[in-house]
């Protein structure tokens, strides 16, 4: 299983509970949360989640970070560096980069926002000027020698010792996860200075919906409705794409009521019931206190 996501949550902690080979990349632009990306979490918060199932057991071997774009002029490198600490405190030792392509199809949505191109993008450039790539790829060269991570990029015109280019999904990576020996020019046809394996197929297809509503994304997501993960005062809203643990603390309280309270008070009043069935064998008492804890 090879997964690129910008959420977790319940639903992919059940993914990762399946026995097979993963290798997982979580896009941490350091954008979720404003205008830019406005259904995904703050970075803070996804990386709480993602030290939560390292704790839970996920190999953070299996892990890439991925900062991935950076939008010049928007993106903090106070904020890349803090991506890139935490990572590394957390074991997490891969990490990917790119800068935001010059798309004509998502061009109008990001200046409808208010971002000006001329500044950072040559008018029919792809690729951000050399000398914005040049300031990017020293930075997170210097980010690669103070935490000690390995830095790479994808897709991107960088040619400097220290940072590699890699491929989303590269055949080595399919090679090394599977036992197979696919040859390393089955790249197919692929965007510009891609070398992705050319017979990987996307789940999410460009005419699907995405919760994410990433304003540059060139897939045209960005008119989809977005998932909320902020209540009106700022907090993180508890459910499903938020927890990392169906346990009876995620739901300590509803509508003023403590719920910790509650169930242990029944548990006790169940308990004391059942002592009196003299009859109840240990498995038949088990199974009504697990009855109720559901």
């Amino acid at each position: 299983m090879y997964l690129i996501t910008k959420h977790d949550g319940l639903p992919l902690k059940n993914l990762l509970e399946y026995k097979i080979p993963k290798l997982i990349h979580f896009s941490i632009t350091g954008l979720g949360g404003t205008k830019w990306e406005p259904g995904v979490m703050k970075y803070n918060d996804l990386l709480d989640r993602i030290q939560e199932f390292i704790k839970q057991g996920l190999d953070p071997e299996m892990v890439t970070v991925r900062i991935d774009p950076i939008v010049p002029g928007v993106t903090l490198i106070s904020d890349v560096e803090n991506i890139v600490r935490r990572a590394s405190e957390m074991g997490i030792k891969n990490i990917r980069f790119s800068v935001m392509d010059q798309y004509s199809t998502t061009k109008r949505f990001m200046e409808e926002l208010g971002y000006d191109y001329s500044k950072f993008y040559d008018s029919k450039s792809l690729h951000a000027r050399p000398e914005i790539l040049q300031s990017i790829e020293n930075k997170m060269l210097e980010l690669k020698n103070k935490y000690g991570v390995n830095m790479s990029t994808c897709a991107e015109p960088f040619n400097v010792e220290g940072i590699s280019k890699e491929a989303c999904l590269s055949v080595a990576a399919i090679n090394n996860m599977l036992g197979t020996s696919i040859p390393e020019t089955a790249t197919g046809k692929q965007r510009q200075l891609c070398s992705c394996y050319g017979g990987k197929t996307d789940l999410l297809r460009y005419d699907n919906k995405c919760a994410s509503s990433c304003i540059y994304c060139y897939a045209h997501h960005n008119n989809n409705k977005n998932l909320n993960y902020y209540n009106e005062d700022g907090t993180l809203k508890d459910n499903p794409f938020t927890r990392t643990s169906e346990s009876i603390s995620n739901y300590k309280e509803l509508n003023g009521v403590d719920l910790i309270s509650l169930y242990d008070q029944g548990n006790k009043r169940i308990s004391e019931v059942l002592d009196t069935l003299e009859d109840l064998t240990a498995d038949e008492r088990q199974t009504y206190l697990n009855e109720f804890a559901q």
